[in-house]
């Protein structure tokens, strides 16, 4: 949650007067002879107030910039808490004069504190949540009995020993109200690229002005998604203009030690012309710590453990994205649902099969619908072998791909990896060997991090059979000699023979296609779970059920050799059926079928299957049944099937992209990933806003922006994950406030 670093002060805090002769503070001995909270508040204002002044006349003649204080009110926090805000802007911040409360410091005060770390490591994570502009933020607690400090930014939480009162040692307690005014030149308060304003025509909303690159700069813009304060700490912003010139920006805190980005993977994908059902990249670029210098450098972050070996730096990044959609949740019927999972298999297995890459989260949040593409992206080429999209399998069209053919648009590929060259010597990518994703849509041999060993993982079906129409649009598409190459032959199981006694350690894991595909069914499975048709009744005994099995399904946390989820697998199809909403009964035959298939461990096949062929009998699956469909089942997605709220736990990768236009942080890889206290890990927020008073001269940073997403965290009742609620009780906690 936190480090503590016996020399914060000389590797945090500007020491350059240290040296100079201050006075003996008579408001530490009001503040030790305190006897209530509020004479420690008032003791501790003072305090601020006094060295503030001392530091400002001390640096006078450097026009330094100068900080004032304000007290937190009831509605804004839970305990007494003071603000440090700028004057002005930092010198290495920029110059223009901010539109908003420049925050560079929060201090926690009272008379006798509790979890001290603990309360200065939920402040700077609801400040970053709320304020993706502010990039670093010193840390104060203070009682009676001293004081201790802090700073943080994406790279995590730093804190100094406690200073006692008794010791007598104000001097980093000067170097603290001294580095306010002028940090040292690593510890930067805010990304200058980013700009908050309030809408002229609504002043209650909020928009961000967003500079990307020499020239451009992207106006009106809504602030989407927050994935953590810690780690990758990603920020995704989406233009509200509704016609072909939208984009969607994505910020990112990325590990300089890795040789693999989404930049480089979207570049890699889309190099031969643009892959339909993939987001398309409009530019990309590192945020420069001060964009007014002729040769600036990247903004970053650094952290300052002890042991060296675990240090890391981490650059900004900025990518500019051309391609949008919703999510699954959010489909008007279930037979899109159905054809955006045919088309997430068909991408994905082409990215494998064509680009040697494999995304490793497919999730809730990554895999998207109905999308929309940018002007200048539908303009460009499409690649000339694009995947074959279930559009135009229906109607038999065999001619050349649409951009628009797609029903899916697949994003965030911040943990994407090569796949060992099929042609080369097979050496495996050292990443693909760690567990990574959603906890709740991982494969089940990627949550344990080895082969699934067990009778339900020897349980094999053949490949499925096509039959009728399906087989017929099938061949047309895709040619009999495909057919034949996927299908079993004299007693073979996808292409291999099972024998007993092989399922041994000689199987090293790997994370594999097939078990991205399965993250594939657990995407569908929790999608269908949750669906419901419109002005409909439910069935309360069903919903009983469902509660016992979406806790299994959404926190699968094994930390042994079984995942909990293979009970969900075992249900039959009956079970299933009782499990849906009553309309949607008729889907159970096709999710056993699913499951059927996705249960088993293939690698003690011999000869091993072909990379694909889970994706093979998953979509042999989807399109049988798309074609028998007599019709389609629309769907309410206002409304979806409630569930209980369920632990949340320290997710794996806790950066999960955007939902680009709705949308894990450090990733298993990145071991520094924070666990959340385990006092935050609560869904029962009080989520009733404060009224604002008419004529107000201070707005909510973020009053009434719509925040959606998930940060490798599990759903809640209402859909909204846990930082999407963090930030919504943000609104009545933040002081950051725009005068007009």
């Amino acid at each position: 949650m936190h480090t503590i670093d016996a020399d914060f002060v000389i590797n945090h805090l500007n020491t350059q007067l240290l040296s100079s002769s201050h006075h003996e503070l008579d408001e530490v001995s009001q503040l030790v002879s305190a006897s209530s909270s509020e004479n420690i508040v008032e003791s501790v204002e003072n305090l601020l107030e006094y060295l503030s002044a001392l530091v400002s006349n001390q640096l006078s003649s450097l026009d330094a910039d100068g900080v004032h204080w304000r007290s937190a009110t009831p509605s804004e926090s839970s305990h007494h808490v003071l603000y440090g805000i700028l004057n002005k802007p930092a010198h290495h911040g920029g110059s223009e004069t901010p539109q908003h409360d420049s925050i560079v410091t929060i201090v926690n005060c009272d008379y006798e504190l509790h979890k001290r770390s603990h309360k200065m490591y939920k402040d700077a994570a609801y400040l970053f949540g709320a304020r993706p502009d502010i990039n670093g933020v010193y840390l104060l607690s203070v009682d009676s009995v001293g004081y201790q400090l802090g700073w943080a930014d994406a790279s995590g939480v730093t804190l100094s020993p406690i200073t006692e009162w008794d010791s007598g040692n104000l001097d980093s307690l000067i170097a603290y109200t001294h580095s306010l005014c002028v940090p040292p030149k690593d510890h930067i308060f805010f990304d200058t690229t980013l700009k908050a304003f309030l809408k002229p025509s609504d002043k209650s909303k909020v928009r961000w002005s967003i500079h990307s690159g020499d020239l451009l700069a992207y106006t009106d813009c809504e602030y989407l998604f927050h994935g953590g304060a810690f780690g990758r700490r990603t920020s995704v912003f989406g233009s509200t203009k509704e016609d072909d010139n939208f984009v969607i920006i994505k910020d990112s805190f990325q590990d300089v030690s890795r040789s693999i980005s989404e930049s480089k993977v979207l570049g890699r994908i889309h190099e031969d012309g643009i892959v339909p059902g993939v987001v398309a990249l409009v530019h990309s670029e590192q945020v420069p710590a001060n964009p007014d210098s002729t040769d600036p450098e990247p903004l970053s972050v650094s952290s300052h453990r002890q042991d060296s070996s675990s240090r890391r730096c981490r650059t900004k990044h900025r990518l500019v994205m051309g391609s949008r959609g919703v999510p699954l949740s959010e489909a008007k019927s279930v037979k899109d649902i159905l054809m955006t999972t045919y088309d997430v298999l068909a991408v994905h297995r082409w990215l494998g099969k064509r680009r040697r890459i494999i995304h490793r989260d497919i999730a809730k949040n990554n895999v998207l619908m109905y999308p929309k593409h940018r002007k200048n992206i539908k303009i460009r080429r499409v690649v000339s072998d694009p995947p074959q999209f279930i559009q135009n399998i229906l109607k038999g069209v065999t001619s050349p791909t649409n951009l628009d053919d797609a029903s899916c648009l697949l994003i965030d590929f911040d943990i994407a990896s090569p796949l060992p060259d099929t042609a080369g010597d097979g050496l495996v990518n050292e990443e693909l060997t760690r567990r990574v994703g959603t906890p709740m849509y991982m494969s089940r041999s990627v949550n344990i991090e080895r082969q699934l060993n067990s009778r339900q993982s020897v349980r094999f079906v053949p490949m499925p059979e096509l039959t009728g129409v399906a087989r017929d649009l099938y061949i047309k598409i895709y040619q009999q000699n495909i057919y034949d190459s996927y299908t079993d032959s004299n007693g073979t199981i996808h292409g291999g023979v099972y024998i007993r006694g092989s399922e041994c350690e000689r199987h090293p894991f790997v994370h594999r296609l097939d078990h991205d595909a399965e993250s594939t069914f657990w995407l569908l499975l929790s999608t269908l779970l949750r669906a419901q048709t419109p002005n409909s009744t439910d069935d309360p005994d069903a919903l009983r059920v469902l509660d016992q099995y979406w806790e299994t399904i959404s926190d699968p946390v094994s930390g042994g050799v079984y995942d909990p989820r293979n009970s969900v697998l075992d249900l039959t199809e009956q079970d299933f059926s009782t499990l849906l909403h009553p309309d949607l009964r008729s889907l159970a035959p096709l999710i056993r079928a699913l499951a059927d298939q996705v249960q088993v461990e293939y690698v003690f096949l011999d000869p091993p299957p072909p990379e694909d062929h889970l994706h093979e009998a998953l979509s042999r699956i989807l399109l049988q049944f798309i074609v028998d469909m007599k019709e389609d089942i629309p769907l309410d997605p206002n409304n979806l099937r409630p569930v209980n709220p369920i632990r949340l736990y320290e997710s794996i990768k806790s950066y999960s992209s955007t939902v680009y236009e709705s949308d894990s942080d450090s990733d298993v890889s990145e071991s520094d990933s924070e666990t959340e206290p385990e006092t935050d890990r609560t869904t029962s927020i009080d989520e009733s806003e404060p009224k604002t008073p008419e004529n107000t001269k201070e707005i909510s940073i973020i009053k009434d922006t719509p925040l959606r997403g998930t940060k490798r965290k599990s759903e809640t009742d209402d859909g909204e994950d846990f930082w999407c609620k963090r930030l919504r009780t943000w609104k009545d906690w933040v002081v950051s406030a725009i005068a007009y």
